[in-house]
């Protein structure tokens, strides 16, 4: 059985991997990418390039 110590002490251990940090960060920028070129998409009539 997994005790609360050991979740709480896998979880300050996951916390502090220096690889979880960055890679939230990347992970969350390209879905944030996705998301704003989908909705220039929808909302943008005209290109911004100017063609």
């Amino acid at each position: 059985m997994v005790t609360r110590a050991k979740v709480r002490q896998w979880w300050v251990d996951l916390l502090a991997a220096f690889w979880l940090r960055p890679t939230a960060m990347v992970l969350a920028a390209l879905v944030l990418a996705e998301i704003l070129v989908r909705a220039e998409g929808v909302f943008g009539s005209s290109s911004w390039i100017g063609s």
